[in-house]
């Protein structure tokens, strides 16, 4: 049976969303509210095969307010279904950004395509230069595939786009057993799943910003922390190499968890005895806001010292913030 809301179709909604019929008028309200920094640029020249593109509008729910629309279109890379694959695209008014809801309505598109068809790829393609783009689809916890050289082209020049993917087996049941990557006090560091952190409230909440930057992207690992009774999932762990020096000695791993703060000091005692057990690097550091004292003594339980502040490294609400770096060595823990 299809669900109305407003007198619009629904096809698929949880809690907070909805993927809904689109109206007359929708897409052209939704772009008149986006600055398009990273829009293509318009070719009138026709393409030598026929697109055909779905969209839904992105109600957020209760209110059923239009808050963006997405799309998806086949991409047949081999002449059989097994070789098809969706292509995703988003857009959100800026009222949308910044919340999650990018992440969790795509995750809810890819839940409703992997449920209702049998293509077994969905993919996204962002602008290299796009960082809060690609960091989206990496919250979403899709997997980047490399680099497609000068696909796009926007402001009279070729720009590099990236490609991430799904592939059906990346979303496993929710009953289904994750790896465990280490156990300690009551808590479990088990693999991450593409869900995990679009089911999560954003941690940080900074500033959105579309401008480029220099530095190359790192990789970042991703775990789930999960009560050790119960399985259910607390918040997640995060962390990537910082390189002090051209040496494993002078390389460091950055770490951040999203959890409660009754939890905090247990996540981060057990990613650093993970990291510690299981890597040759030496040094653990996090930085966390500088006014905020809990996120400060969650850290110290769990070993680390303050080692100075780094001033205005982070906007938030418009205001340069400072961080507090906190480092833990190997030779710290007993």
């Amino acid at each position: 049976m299809t669900l109305t809301h407003s007198a619009r179709a629904i096809i698929v909604s949880n809690n907070q969303l909805a993927l809904a019929e689109l109206m007359p008028g929708d897409r052209e309200t939704v772009d008149s509210q986006c600055d398009l920094t990273f829009d293509f640029d318009h070719d009138d020249r026709p393409v030598p095969w026929e697109i055909t593109t779905q969209f839904a509008a992105l109600l957020e729910l209760p209110s059923a307010e239009l808050i963006g629309y997405l799309c998806w279109r086949p991409i047949p890379y081999l002449p059989s279904l097994c070789g098809t694959t969706w292509n995703l695209g988003i857009e959100l008014i800026p009222g949308g950004r910044g919340r999650g809801v990018g992440a969790a309505a795509g995750m809810l598109l890819i839940q409703h395509l992997f449920a209702s068809t049998e293509v077994d790829r969905i993919q996204m393609i962002v602008e290299a230069d796009n960082v809060p783009g690609w960091r989206a689809l990496e919250k979403l916890g899709m997997h980047r595939e490399g680099v497609l050289r000068q696909l796009g082209k926007r402001a009279g020049k070729r720009r590099d786009m990236l490609c991430y993917s799904l592939v059906r087996s990346d979303l496993v049941a929710a009953d289904e057993p994750r790896r465990t990557l280490a156990r300690h006090d009551g808590l479990v560091l088990a693999e991450a799943r593409p869900n995990d952190r679009a089911a999560l409230p954003d941690p940080f909440g900074a500033d959105p910003d579309p401008r480029i930057s220099p530095a190359v992207p790192p990789v970042v690992h991703r775990g789930a922390v999960l009560d050790a009774d119960t399985g259910k999932l607390l918040g997640t762990a995060d962390w990537h190499a910082v390189d002090y020096g051209p040496t494993l000695a002078g390389t460091a791993w950055n770490v951040s968890v999203a959890v409660s703060p009754e939890a905090a000091p247990g996540a981060y005692r057990l990613l650093a005895g993970h990291l510690f057990g299981s890597t040759g690097i030496d040094r653990i550091e996090s930085r966390v806001d500088a006014d905020d004292p809990t996120a400060g003594r969650a850290l110290e339980a769990a070993g680390f010292r303050c080692e100075g502040t780094i001033r205005g490294a982070r906007k938030q609400g418009g205001q340069r913030q400072d961080l507090a770096l906190y480092g833990l060595l190997r030779t710290d823990i007993r």
